[in-house]
């Protein structure tokens, strides 16, 4: 059994109070090294774009912030841009990436993200670059969150914290409390989640997701 570190909104304070002056690109520019539109391929050959920021100081290989999308990035800037300049400024590399079908990203895009496996094999591409030390965290809010719950529940061993804001992040505490304090079993919270994403995405009949969680934690 796996644990995820989990931060919500208030770990954000770390970069969104960091400093009172407004974060220009320039200023990203001027500590990182960028490379944009990087087609990430998935185990289907979809491939999705990413923008990579890398900091130009490092000697040694460094832990990765990503963050996935449904929205346009191809001008960084808003939190996005202060997030990921405080983030590069403190030693992270910093992933943004358009969700399946989304903008430059290859393929057709479903609410949440279908299939729920991109995260997976994203952090599979990410943790194989030279600059990977091969520990990853998440960051993102409302769609940029719930992509996460998928994540989390394939426990993936490059995938070491997340912070997930907006409704997503109340799911993470009842599930850290049914885990911590009630003792339900991981098995049971890891498929909690894949139930999740089925039943917002309408893939099967409404008896079979009425019966499949109490065969999943009958025992």
């Amino acid at each position: 059994m796996r644990f995820i570190r989990v931060f919500q909104w208030p770990a954000l304070l770390l970069f969104s109070l960091s400093t009172n002056a407004e974060i220009q690109l320039s200023d990203l520019e001027a500590i990182s090294t960028a490379d944009t539109m990087v087609m990430v391929p998935m185990r289907d050959g979809v491939r999705l774009a990413t923008d990579i920021y890398v900091p130009t100081d490092s000697k040694e290989t460094v832990p990765l912030i990503f963050i996935k999308t449904p929205y346009n990035f191809n001008e960084i800037r808003g939190a996005t841009l202060q997030w990921t300049y405080e983030a590069v400024k403190r030693g992270y590399a910093v992933a943004v990436q358009n969700e399946r079908g989304r903008y430059y990203s290859e393929g057709e895009w479903e609410i949440l993200g279908n299939p729920r496996t991109d995260g997976f094999d994203a952090l599979n591409w990410f943790v194989d670059q030279s600059w990977s030390n091969g520990n990853v965290g998440t960051l993102g809010c409302s769609s940029s969150a719930e992509w996460q719950m998928a994540l989390a529940s394939q426990e993936h061993p490059a995938h070491k914290a997340m912070v997930p804001m907006g409704r997503a992040q109340v799911l993470v505490g009842w599930v850290n409390f049914m885990n911590r304090v009630i003792g339900i079993k991981a098995e049971c919270i890891k498929h909690f989640f894949q139930f999740g994403y089925i039943v917002c995405n309408n893939k099967y009949t409404r008896a079979f997701r009425k019966e499949w969680p109490k065969k999943i934690c009958r025992d």
